[in-house]
């Protein structure tokens, strides 16, 4: 989302000059490109006076988009802030290798025995830290312009990326929030208004190119159909509180600074930080995927260490991980999650029939039938449909192959309503069309 340089000074010192992408390489509007930066800067002041949570210091800041102004002679928005010490963790091998199906990558650096569940541990000490700072709504921070600090509009990616900004206010309510339940509601309602009114454009794949598959009526209907199944669920996800925590809602690999004895030394890309539910904090970072288990233990311990939560947070951590994958489209697993906050949120073992049926009773109810009738509406037609196939496999040397593994899974799909794909069935298909001549396959 940010594009960075660094200014080297004659003694050593550097700092990160960063400006988020604008024009078609951006996922947000240029007004929440403003808000964005407002909110960094003002989360980063608030952090390193009332914690001691490693962040970036802010040299300077303008906000002014595309063009120059009578204050900012550069014309992009931007931060001047102090360079993070030492490499980001996307320089590591995160993922086990020796214990995993992934291949090691000959660029990135090894890391020791231990060094995972330590670095877990830091991120379970410093989300402790960041749970002593409260606030009574739930959005982003703000300077109000007399030297205090205020909640504002959330900026969750859940509400504002993927072009989810542009959905109108009366569809997606952004807050500040006074409840709990008010903020799940609304990335709910994010979640169907980019089901219904969003082009999936940034979720291609061959299997969904034929027959735009993740955007005919049926499955957006499905999509609808999950925020209603998780609207249901909010009394059980929430938790009463009387004030919010600040969360950062992307703490993936490359946001995380480690030095050589991989001690954390800094976390930097607030811009979409907010105050939030507990539970929400206590998420355990998935740095690629859900961490496994000694990662899990290494994390809680860390953050219970000064600071136990109450007894029922852990589980409603659960809750959120699965919840926070789902309402924001991250995955491609999203059937995967559903089941599993099923699971965690009815106490109850969840089998892919069970939820494909209460899918098709919710399907048959006459409420959702007219919404399948007006979601037809926006289908597109046979034409369209093929030039967007030709567009998705171009001229790829395997597209043929590609072209007709797609539309057999389609097949395969509109055979059996239980079909979802998983990773298991992408590394099975690989395995299979290895041992295949490289001769063309006939459709």
């Amino acid at each position: 989302m940010n594009w960075v340089i660094f200014v080297s000074f004659d003694d050593g010192v550097q700092w990160a000059f960063r400006s988020p992408r604008t024009g078609c390489e951006a996922i947000i509007s240029d007004d929440s490109v403003k808000k964005m930066l407002l909110s960094e800067v003002a989360t980063l002041k608030v952090l390193r006076e009332k914690t001691t949570v490693p962040v970036p210091e802010v040299y300077s800041f303008r906000f002014g988009v595309l063009i120059a102004s009578c204050d900012n002679d550069i014309g992009v928005p931007y931060i001047l802030m102090s360079k993070a010490a030492g490499r980001s963790l996307r320089e590591y091998h995160w993922i086990n290798c020796t214990t995993s199906s992934f291949t090691a990558d000959p660029l990135r650096l090894p890391l020791p025995d231990g060094a995972r569940e330590n670095i877990m541990r830091q991120l379970g000490d410093i989300t402790g830290r960041l749970s002593r700072l409260r606030f009574d709504k739930i959005g982003s921070v703000f300077e109000d312009g007399l030297g205090s600090y205020v909640v504002g509009e959330c900026l969750s990616p859940a509400l504002i990326w993927q072009h989810r900004d542009s959905l109108e206010d009366t569809a997606v309510e952004r807050g500040p929030f006074t409840y709990d339940g008010q903020y799940l509601a609304s990335l709910i309602s994010a979640l169907v208004g980019h089901a219904k009114e969003l082009a999936a454009a940034n979720r291609w794949s061959d299997y969904v190119a034929v027959g735009a598959n993740v955007e005919n009526s049926k499955n957006v209907l499905d999509f609808c159909l999950a925020g209603q199944v998780l609207q249901q669920m909010i009394p059980r996800i929430s938790m009463p509180e009387k004030s919010y925590t600040l969360f950062h809602p992307d703490l993936n690999l490359g946001n995380i600074f480690v030095d050589g004895e991989f001690n954390i030394t800094c976390l930097i890309d607030w811009g979409s930080a907010s105050s939030g539910p507990l539970s929400e904090l206590l998420t355990t970072p998935g740095l690629q995927t859900r961490p496994p288990e000694q990662q899990f233990s290494a994390f809680r311990q860390g953050f219970a260490a000064d600071n136990p939560p109450p007894a029922e947070s852990w589980d409603k951590a659960d809750m959120m991980w699965s919840f926070s994958r789902l309402v924001r489209l991250t995955s491609k697993y999203d059937f995967a999650h559903l089941k599993d906050l099923y699971r965690l949120v009815y106490r109850a073992d969840a089998e892919d029939d069970d939820v494909t049926e209460l899918f098709r009773r919710m399907a048959a109810e006459e409420e959702n039938k007219k919404l399948l009738e007006e979601l037809r509406e926006n289908d597109l037609a046979a034409s369209e449909l093929h030039k967007l196939e030709a567009a998705a496999f171009g001229t790829r040397a395997n597209s043929t192959d590609s072209r007709a593994i797609a539309r057999k899974l389609s097949v395969v799909a509109e055979m059996n309503k239980n079909f979802v794909t998983t990773s298991k069935l992408w590394r099975w298909i690989e395995a299979a069309l290895e041992t295949q001549p490289d001769t063309p396959q006939s459709l």
